[in-house]
Protein backbone atom coordinates (compact mmCIF):
# COMPACT_ATOMS: atom_id res chain seq x y z
CA UNK A 1 0.00 0.00 0.00
CA UNK A 2 2.79 2.46 0.95
CA UNK A 3 4.65 1.44 -2.13
CA UNK A 4 1.56 2.20 -4.19
CA UNK A 5 1.10 5.41 -2.43
CA UNK A 6 5.11 6.52 -3.21
CA UNK A 7 4.76 5.47 -6.55
CA UNK A 8 1.80 7.94 -7.82
CA UNK A 9 3.43 10.77 -5.85
CA UNK A 10 6.60 10.55 -8.03
CA UNK A 11 5.06 9.90 -11.08
CA UNK A 12 2.81 13.12 -10.14
CA UNK A 13 5.54 15.13 -9.61
CA UNK A 14 7.11 14.19 -12.53
CA UNK A 15 4.70 14.89 -14.81
CA UNK A 16 3.95 18.03 -13.20
CA UNK A 17 7.39 19.29 -13.84
CA UNK A 18 7.26 18.36 -17.18
CA UNK A 19 3.54 20.28 -17.48
CA UNK A 20 5.32 23.45 -15.57
CA UNK A 21 8.15 23.44 -18.68
CA UNK A 22 5.59 23.01 -21.19
CA UNK A 23 3.57 25.95 -20.16
CA UNK A 24 7.06 28.16 -19.97
CA UNK A 25 7.41 27.62 -23.70
CA UNK A 26 3.70 27.87 -24.92
CA UNK A 27 4.18 31.78 -23.18
CA UNK A 28 7.32 32.42 -24.72
CA UNK A 29 6.80 31.34 -28.57
CA UNK A 30 3.56 31.52 -30.88
CA UNK A 31 2.78 28.74 -33.26
CA UNK A 32 1.76 30.34 -36.26
CA UNK A 33 -0.18 28.83 -39.33
CA UNK A 34 1.63 26.74 -41.70
CA UNK A 35 3.29 27.91 -45.01
CA UNK A 36 4.13 26.01 -47.73
CA UNK A 37 3.50 22.82 -45.61
CA UNK A 38 6.12 23.84 -42.81
CA UNK A 39 4.81 25.18 -39.65
CA UNK A 40 6.31 28.58 -38.27
CA UNK A 41 7.37 29.45 -34.41
CA UNK A 42 7.64 32.90 -34.17
CA UNK A 43 8.70 34.85 -30.94
CA UNK A 44 6.56 36.89 -30.05
CA UNK A 45 9.39 39.38 -28.72
CA UNK A 46 11.37 39.20 -31.89
CA UNK A 47 11.09 41.90 -34.60
CA UNK A 48 12.71 40.13 -37.21
CA UNK A 49 10.52 36.61 -36.71
CA UNK A 50 6.75 38.54 -37.01
CA UNK A 51 8.05 41.29 -40.05
CA UNK A 52 9.75 38.04 -41.88
CA UNK A 53 6.00 36.16 -41.44
CA UNK A 54 4.16 39.08 -42.26
CA UNK A 55 6.41 39.17 -45.66
CA UNK A 56 6.47 35.15 -46.58
CA UNK A 57 2.29 35.60 -46.00
CA UNK A 58 2.49 38.65 -48.58
CA UNK A 59 4.65 36.34 -51.08
CA UNK A 60 2.19 33.32 -50.63
CA UNK A 61 -0.74 36.30 -51.79
CA UNK A 62 -1.87 35.91 -48.37
CA UNK A 63 -2.46 39.50 -47.91
CA UNK A 64 -5.20 39.27 -45.36
CA UNK A 65 -2.99 37.39 -42.71
CA UNK A 66 0.11 39.44 -44.02
CA UNK A 67 -2.44 42.84 -43.11
CA UNK A 68 -2.82 41.05 -39.38
CA UNK A 69 0.88 40.23 -38.94
CA UNK A 70 2.08 43.72 -39.66
CA UNK A 71 -0.96 45.28 -37.43
CA UNK A 72 0.81 42.60 -34.85
CA UNK A 73 4.08 44.07 -35.23
CA UNK A 74 3.09 47.87 -34.77
CA UNK A 75 0.85 46.77 -31.63
CA UNK A 76 3.69 45.37 -30.05
CA UNK A 77 6.45 47.63 -31.42
CA UNK A 78 4.70 51.04 -31.93
CA UNK A 79 8.07 52.88 -31.11
CA UNK A 80 10.38 50.51 -33.45
CA UNK A 81 11.85 52.29 -36.12
CA UNK A 82 10.24 49.74 -38.45
CA UNK A 83 6.69 50.55 -37.34
CA UNK A 84 5.91 53.09 -39.79
CA UNK A 85 7.24 50.18 -42.48
CA UNK A 86 4.79 47.74 -40.93
CA UNK A 87 1.84 50.17 -41.33
CA UNK A 88 2.74 51.15 -44.91
CA UNK A 89 2.75 47.44 -45.82
CA UNK A 90 -0.36 46.69 -44.27
CA UNK A 91 -1.79 49.25 -46.32
CA UNK A 92 -0.42 47.88 -49.33
CA UNK A 93 -1.37 44.28 -48.06
CA UNK A 94 -5.02 45.10 -47.61
CA UNK A 95 -4.76 47.25 -51.15
CA UNK A 96 -4.17 44.09 -52.93
CA UNK A 97 -6.81 42.37 -51.03
CA UNK A 98 -9.63 44.37 -52.63
CA UNK A 99 -10.33 46.00 -48.91
CA UNK A 100 -10.14 49.65 -49.89
CA UNK A 101 -11.20 51.57 -47.04
CA UNK A 102 -9.15 49.03 -44.97
CA UNK A 103 -6.06 50.18 -46.85
CA UNK A 104 -6.65 53.78 -47.06
CA UNK A 105 -7.14 53.61 -42.46
CA UNK A 106 -3.60 52.33 -42.63
CA UNK A 107 -2.12 54.77 -44.17
CA UNK A 108 -4.14 57.48 -42.57
CA UNK A 109 -2.82 56.17 -39.36
CA UNK A 110 0.16 56.31 -40.65
CA UNK A 111 0.02 60.31 -41.47
CA UNK A 112 -1.45 60.98 -37.82
CA UNK A 113 1.42 58.22 -36.03
CA UNK A 114 4.46 59.31 -38.22
CA UNK A 115 3.67 62.85 -39.98
CA UNK A 116 7.43 63.00 -40.81
CA UNK A 117 7.91 59.69 -42.10
CA UNK A 118 9.80 59.18 -45.46
CA UNK A 119 7.53 56.53 -46.87
CA UNK A 120 4.63 59.68 -45.94
CA UNK A 121 3.97 61.11 -49.50
CA UNK A 122 3.99 57.51 -51.12
CA UNK A 123 1.17 56.16 -48.29
CA UNK A 124 -1.15 59.39 -49.18
CA UNK A 125 -0.79 58.81 -53.02
CA UNK A 126 -1.79 55.11 -52.51
CA UNK A 127 -4.50 56.27 -50.27
CA UNK A 128 -5.66 58.76 -52.60
CA UNK A 129 -6.08 55.84 -55.10
CA UNK A 130 -7.96 53.39 -52.26
CA UNK A 131 -10.74 56.38 -51.31
CA UNK A 132 -11.24 56.70 -55.40
CA UNK A 133 -11.37 52.65 -56.18
CA UNK A 134 -14.37 52.73 -53.00
CA UNK A 135 -15.79 55.35 -55.09
CA UNK A 136 -15.04 58.46 -52.86
CA UNK A 137 -14.23 60.86 -55.41
CA UNK A 138 -14.03 64.19 -53.30
CA UNK A 139 -12.26 62.30 -50.52
CA UNK A 140 -9.69 61.16 -53.45
CA UNK A 141 -9.09 64.33 -54.68
CA UNK A 142 -8.93 65.93 -51.62
CA UNK A 143 -5.93 63.70 -50.40
CA UNK A 144 -3.90 64.47 -53.93
CA UNK A 145 -4.18 67.91 -53.59
CA UNK A 146 -2.99 68.51 -49.97
CA UNK A 147 -0.19 65.76 -51.11
CA UNK A 148 0.51 68.27 -54.02
CA UNK A 149 0.77 71.00 -51.86
CA UNK A 150 2.55 69.48 -49.22
CA UNK A 151 5.43 67.65 -51.11
CA UNK A 152 5.95 69.73 -54.41
CA UNK A 153 9.43 68.46 -54.71
CA UNK A 154 8.47 64.30 -54.09
CA UNK A 155 7.35 62.57 -56.99
CA UNK A 156 4.35 61.08 -55.08
CA UNK A 157 3.09 64.88 -54.61
CA UNK A 158 3.86 65.65 -58.27
CA UNK A 159 2.06 62.52 -59.65
CA UNK A 160 -0.70 63.38 -56.95
CA UNK A 161 -1.59 66.63 -58.97
CA UNK A 162 -1.49 64.60 -62.17
CA UNK A 163 -3.94 62.03 -60.63
CA UNK A 164 -6.38 65.07 -59.50
CA UNK A 165 -6.84 66.18 -62.69
CA UNK A 166 -7.09 62.84 -64.68
CA UNK A 167 -10.29 61.55 -61.66
CA UNK A 168 -12.37 64.61 -63.20
CA UNK A 169 -11.86 63.97 -66.71
CA UNK A 170 -12.44 60.33 -65.73
CA UNK A 171 -15.95 62.17 -64.01
CA UNK A 172 -16.85 63.31 -66.91
CA UNK A 173 -15.85 66.74 -65.98
CA UNK A 174 -13.34 67.77 -68.58
CA UNK A 175 -13.40 71.49 -67.84
CA UNK A 176 -12.60 70.57 -64.42
CA UNK A 177 -9.52 68.23 -65.63
CA UNK A 178 -8.36 70.91 -68.20
CA UNK A 179 -8.36 73.53 -65.55
CA UNK A 180 -6.20 71.16 -63.24
CA UNK A 181 -3.58 70.55 -65.90
CA UNK A 182 -2.97 73.77 -67.22
CA UNK A 183 -2.05 74.55 -63.21
CA UNK A 184 0.93 71.65 -62.93
CA UNK A 185 3.40 73.83 -61.96
CA UNK A 186 6.64 74.43 -63.60
CA UNK A 187 8.52 72.43 -61.05
CA UNK A 188 6.10 69.44 -61.63
CA UNK A 189 8.05 66.76 -63.84
CA UNK A 190 5.29 65.98 -65.55
CA UNK A 191 4.18 69.58 -66.68
CA UNK A 192 5.03 69.59 -70.22
CA UNK A 193 2.63 66.07 -70.81
CA UNK A 194 0.25 67.84 -68.74
CA UNK A 195 0.14 70.80 -70.83
CA UNK A 196 -0.04 68.65 -74.43
CA UNK A 197 -2.73 66.88 -72.54
CA UNK A 198 -4.43 70.18 -71.65
CA UNK A 199 -3.99 71.58 -75.38
CA UNK A 200 -5.31 68.51 -76.74
CA UNK A 201 -8.30 68.17 -74.06
CA UNK A 202 -9.04 71.68 -75.59
CA UNK A 203 -9.91 70.11 -78.62
CA UNK A 204 -12.71 68.00 -77.19
CA UNK A 205 -15.33 69.80 -78.64
CA UNK A 206 -14.74 69.04 -82.58
CA UNK A 207 -14.58 65.47 -81.72
CA UNK A 208 -17.45 64.28 -84.37
CA UNK A 209 -20.28 63.72 -82.70
CA UNK A 210 -24.17 62.62 -83.59
CA UNK A 211 -27.19 64.79 -83.35
CA UNK A 212 -29.53 63.65 -80.67
CA UNK A 213 -32.28 66.39 -82.18
CA UNK A 214 -31.86 64.32 -85.52
CA UNK A 215 -31.86 61.10 -84.51
CA UNK A 216 -35.54 61.76 -82.53
CA UNK A 217 -36.98 63.58 -85.69
CA UNK A 218 -36.01 60.81 -87.73
CA UNK A 219 -37.36 58.38 -85.76
CA UNK A 220 -40.23 60.54 -85.41
CA UNK A 221 -41.17 60.66 -88.97
CA UNK A 222 -39.93 57.10 -89.63
CA UNK A 223 -39.48 54.59 -86.37
CA UNK A 224 -36.40 52.90 -86.68
CA UNK A 225 -34.69 56.05 -88.94
CA UNK A 226 -33.07 57.25 -85.80
CA UNK A 227 -30.93 54.23 -85.22
CA UNK A 228 -30.18 53.84 -88.42
CA UNK A 229 -28.58 57.53 -88.72
CA UNK A 230 -26.75 56.34 -85.50
CA UNK A 231 -25.11 53.27 -87.04
CA UNK A 232 -27.68 50.97 -84.68
CA UNK A 233 -28.82 48.56 -87.69
CA UNK A 234 -30.26 46.26 -85.70
CA UNK A 235 -32.31 48.29 -82.96
CA UNK A 236 -33.52 50.45 -86.21
CA UNK A 237 -34.96 47.08 -87.99
CA UNK A 238 -36.62 46.09 -84.86
CA UNK A 239 -38.28 49.45 -84.84
CA UNK A 240 -39.42 49.75 -87.89
CA UNK A 241 -40.82 45.81 -88.22
CA UNK A 242 -42.70 46.33 -85.11
CA UNK A 243 -43.77 49.78 -85.43
CA UNK A 244 -45.17 48.44 -88.88
CA UNK A 245 -46.46 45.40 -88.07
CA UNK A 246 -48.76 46.78 -85.36
CA UNK A 247 -49.84 49.41 -87.49
CA UNK A 248 -50.77 46.70 -90.10
CA UNK A 249 -52.70 44.78 -87.19
CA UNK A 250 -54.65 47.78 -86.22
CA UNK A 251 -55.91 48.87 -89.38
CA UNK A 252 -57.03 44.61 -90.37
CA UNK A 253 -58.69 45.59 -86.74
CA UNK A 254 -60.59 48.22 -87.69
CA UNK A 255 -61.95 47.18 -91.19
CA UNK A 256 -63.04 43.74 -89.76
CA UNK A 257 -65.00 46.05 -86.99
CA UNK A 258 -63.15 44.66 -84.10
CA UNK A 259 -62.74 48.14 -82.26
CA UNK A 260 -61.24 46.44 -79.16
CA UNK A 261 -58.71 44.80 -80.65
CA UNK A 262 -57.82 48.08 -82.80
CA UNK A 263 -57.92 50.56 -80.05
CA UNK A 264 -55.47 47.81 -77.79
CA UNK A 265 -53.00 47.15 -80.99
CA UNK A 266 -53.32 51.40 -81.78
CA UNK A 267 -52.03 52.05 -77.74
CA UNK A 268 -49.17 49.33 -78.39
CA UNK A 269 -48.44 50.95 -81.66
CA UNK A 270 -47.88 54.34 -79.13
CA UNK A 271 -45.36 52.83 -76.93
CA UNK A 272 -43.78 51.50 -79.70
CA UNK A 273 -43.18 54.85 -81.73
CA UNK A 274 -42.60 56.81 -78.66
CA UNK A 275 -40.32 54.52 -77.64
CA UNK A 276 -38.85 54.56 -81.09
CA UNK A 277 -38.11 58.38 -80.72
CA UNK A 278 -36.66 58.71 -77.21
CA UNK A 279 -34.29 55.44 -77.54
CA UNK A 280 -32.76 57.09 -80.63
CA UNK A 281 -32.75 60.16 -78.34
CA UNK A 282 -31.26 58.55 -75.50
CA UNK A 283 -28.74 56.62 -77.69
CA UNK A 284 -27.46 59.23 -79.49
CA UNK A 285 -26.26 61.36 -75.85
CA UNK A 286 -24.58 57.71 -74.73
CA UNK A 287 -22.78 57.71 -77.71
CA UNK A 288 -21.47 61.25 -77.56
CA UNK A 289 -20.32 60.51 -74.10
CA UNK A 290 -18.48 57.21 -74.97
CA UNK A 291 -16.31 58.88 -77.40
CA UNK A 292 -15.41 61.90 -75.00
CA UNK A 293 -14.55 58.71 -72.96
CA UNK A 294 -12.90 56.97 -75.16
CA UNK A 295 -10.46 60.23 -76.17
CA UNK A 296 -10.00 61.14 -73.07
CA UNK A 297 -8.79 57.39 -71.86
CA UNK A 298 -6.69 57.67 -75.47
CA UNK A 299 -5.09 60.73 -74.06
CA UNK A 300 -4.38 59.53 -70.71
CA UNK A 301 -2.81 56.39 -72.30
CA UNK A 302 -0.72 58.47 -74.82
CA UNK A 303 0.72 60.96 -72.21
CA UNK A 304 1.01 58.81 -68.91
CA UNK A 305 1.29 55.35 -70.10
CA UNK A 306 -1.43 54.40 -67.60
CA UNK A 307 -1.76 50.24 -66.28
CA UNK A 308 2.81 50.07 -65.90
CA UNK A 309 4.29 48.41 -63.12
CA UNK A 310 6.41 50.29 -60.27
CA UNK A 311 10.03 49.40 -59.27
CA UNK A 312 10.18 47.26 -56.19
CA UNK A 313 9.79 49.40 -53.71
CA UNK A 314 10.22 49.10 -49.50
CA UNK A 315 10.02 44.96 -50.30
CA UNK A 316 7.10 44.97 -51.59
CA UNK A 317 5.93 45.30 -55.55
CA UNK A 318 2.48 46.63 -56.06
CA UNK A 319 1.40 47.55 -59.88
CA UNK A 320 0.46 51.42 -59.89
CA UNK A 321 -1.67 53.45 -62.22
CA UNK A 322 1.32 55.96 -63.50
CA UNK A 323 4.83 55.01 -65.03
CA UNK A 324 5.87 58.31 -66.74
Amino acid sequence: MMRGLLLFLFCALVFGARGTASGENRENYTVCPAIGGTRISAELSDEDAILGLADRLYEEKDFLRAAGEYLRFYSLFPDSQRAQDALFRAGLSYMEAGLWLKASAQFEKLEKDFPGSPVLPHALYLQGHCLKRAGRFEDARSVWSRTAEKYPDSQWGQRSGIERALSRGEQGDYGGALQDLMEVGPGNRFRDSARLMARELEDMDQIPRKSPLAAGILSAFLPGAGQFYLGRFRHGSVALILNALTTWGAFEALENDDDGLAVILLAVEAIWYSASIVGAFGAAHKMNRQMERDYFRELEQRYFFQGRNEPREQGVRLGLRLDF
